[in-house]
């Protein structure tokens, strides 16, 4: 499964997003905390981060998984054009921080994240299904439905186009082109991400 960093690799490369014809955009993102500390895993810290999801409309996150120093998350595109990946997460990350219950934890975050794009043949579920089970390779819990903090974001409704001002040009990346020169259906995305059935598996939050 690539799910993880790459071995080796120091610094996120943050490729460009790619639109297929037909395919929603799906990103698994992982977040950890500035030095690694052990904050995450707490019900004040999951209602906070979770409300800055919801609150940050631009990407929309499905399931999760919060682990004592590092965040697991599949998201998105809310908007269309899309946002840059990076802009949303400072964005939230900021929202998190701002509301954090305990200000001798700061800072919260790693500068950079980690950041994967489903491909053609990978499979959301089977993605989870890996994911949910770190609590238990990580020896936390002794099954997934023990830990507590994971599940499902669902911040937002169905994508929605922004509007440009009147009189200007919108341009859209080529990279957000699919072969046939346009839009993946930001409905099909949401439809994909948003309305699988769920895991089996409980949630605090």
């Amino acid at each position: 499964m690539d799910l993880e960093p790459e071995p080796g690799r120091k610094h996120p490369a943050h490729r460009p997003l790619i639109g297929r014809h037909n395919e929603p955009i799906i990103v698994f993102l992982t977040v950890c905390s500035k030095d690694r500390k052990r904050i995450f895993a707490y019900s004040d810290v999951a209602k906070v981060i979770v409300d800055a999801w919801r609150a940050a409309k631009s990407w929309h996150v499905g399931r999760y998984v919060l682990m004592p120093d590092h965040i697991h998350l599949f998201c998105a595109p809310g908007v269309f054009p899309t946002e840059p990946l990076k802009q949303w997460v400072r964005y939230w990350k900021n929202l998190a921080s701002r509301n954090w219950p305990r200000a001798n934890e700061h800072s919260i975050w790693q500068r950079d994240f980690w950041d994967t794009q489903l491909r053609r043949h990978e499979n959301y579920d089977t993605k989870w299904e890996y994911i949910v089970e770190n609590p238990v390779r990580a020896g936390l819990v002794n099954v997934s439905k023990e830990w507590p903090f994971h599940g499902f974001a669902g911040n937002g409704g169905r994508p929605r186009r922004r509007r440009p001002n009147i009189g200007t040009r919108l341009r859209v990346p080529l990279h957000t082109l699919n072969h046939r020169g346009v839009m993946p259906s930001a409905r099909s995305t949401w439809n994909v991400c948003f309305t699988l059935r769920l895991p089996k598996v409980s949630s605090a939050l």
